[in-house]
């Protein structure tokens, strides 16, 4: 099985929504290089050789559509984990998605409500929070997206109060498609350098020294 990959800096063919990104730094791949093939069962549908090519016609023009319905979502999810929407998720990502990401204790809801409420949980800590594509890929039914986010911690985080100081990590997140939404959702930001980072910065806020470089 080959794997596709797109980078958002060296993809020459990437457009970008000029309001988005000045308002939340979002590079949108939207090339006609699909990045999600939706495969098994969107697939399992395409006739076999030797079938009156008009159906194969049909099957693969289906396919197409399921494929660019699949990256117009993912774009969508984008703006969605970037602004904080949490409306309309239901048409892009399955009701019974299964959440495999490590939700915060205070969250005790699962599934699409406990990552929709891990969204909110992080602008309401980081309202300034930004999102950036940095690599995107896909391999079968599955895409990654290595990102990175930004922000100033000036609202509470859970019951920790807000220390006013400044994010900046990385991490991947992972989607399996099928039928033209996200049916599971996997994510690992690196929580060690975000808790470093603001413990470090809460410390020097109240005039400590951190032994500890990040």
């Amino acid at each position: 099985m080959s794997r596709r990959h797109i980078s958002s800096t060296s993809n020459k063919s990437a457009l970008h929504d000029g309001h988005l990104m000045n308002k939340l730094a979002i590079p949108l791949l939207l090339s006609s290089t699909a990045l999600i093939s939706c495969t098994g069962s969107d697939r399992a549908r395409v006739p076999s050789e030797g079938t009156d090519p008009s159906l194969i016609t049909s099957a693969e023009s289906t396919m197409r559509s399921v494929e660019a319905r699949c990256i117009d979502c993912e774009n969508e999810l984008i703006r969605k984990f970037a602004s904080g929407d949490t409306a309309g998720w239901s048409a892009c990502m399955a009701e019974g998605l299964m959440e495999h990401a490590t939700l915060p204790a205070l969250i005790s809801s699962d599934g699409l409500q406990g990552l929709k409420e891990r969204v909110i949980m992080d602008h309401t800590a980081f309202p300034d929070l930004s999102f950036n594509v940095l690599s995107r890929s896909v391999e079968g039914d599955v895409s990654f997206l290595h990102y990175n986010i930004k922000g100033t911690n000036t609202g509470p985080l859970g019951p920790v109060p807000p220390t006013g100081r400044t994010i900046d990590i990385n991490g991947v997140m992972v989607m399996r498609w099928q039928n033209g939404k996200a049916v599971e959702h996997w994510d690992y930001p690196d929580i060690g350098l975000l808790m470093r980072q603001l413990n470090a910065n809460a410390d020097r806020s109240q005039g400590k020294d951190n032994p500890r470089t990040p």
